[in-house]
């Protein structure tokens, strides 16, 4: 959601930077899975988001400038 806004906001770098941040909920496995905890070691929304935010960036929404990849 923060990405979503700095991307709307006309921020795209800062987008990428939260997109990228290094933390252990942040860290998307080869399997499709973000590590949440040891007790809950799979968590699939999270890829939902990721993949959301950057689909919106490369496309637009109603109402962004025509350039590309806003």
């Amino acid at each position: 959601m923060m990405a979503i806004m700095a991307a709307r906001l006309g921020d795209g770098n800062l987008a990428v930077d939260l997109l990228m941040m290094k933390h252990t909920k942040d860290t998307y496995l080869p399997n499709g899975h973000n590590c949440q905890t040891a007790r809950l070691p799979i968590y699939l929304p999270g890829n939902g988001g990721l993949l959301t935010a950057v689909a919106m960036m490369a496309g637009g929404w109603l109402g962004c400038s025509n350039m590309d990849a806003p």
